[in-house]
């Protein structure tokens, strides 16, 4: 049976993103390339190299984290790190953080 996952460390790291980009009273403002995306992304990578992935940015400047295992075959999770103007913590971090929390 896989450990489970640390409730507190979850939310810490989902409160942590949450704040790169955010607004009083207007939102989360992370739109893709921009300034807190970049600042978001590299957090991200900082998180994905603690936990022993190896990190490198696409073509198109998405961040992907590998780890290596026993099979050739792949597992991709994860959604994205950018956000609607004036959104919220929730929408593709929420995955992020869930997908790093799984390994």
């Amino acid at each position: 049976m896989a450990p489970a996952i640390n409730e507190s460390r979850f939310l810490d790291d989902l409160f942590a993103q949450g704040k790169i980009g955010w607004r009083v009273e207007h939102g989360l403002q992370r739109l893709a390339y921009s300034t807190s995306y970049l600042e978001a992304r590299a957090w991200l990578n900082g998180k994905m190299e603690e936990a022993g992935l190896k990190t490198r940015v696409g073509g198109v400047g998405n961040l992907f984290g590998r780890l290596e295992g026993k099979s050739k075959k792949t597992i991709l999770t994860g959604p994205h790190l950018d956000s609607v103007d004036n959104g919220g913590i929730y929408d593709g971090p929420l995955g992020i953080i869930a997908a790093h929390k799984v390994l």
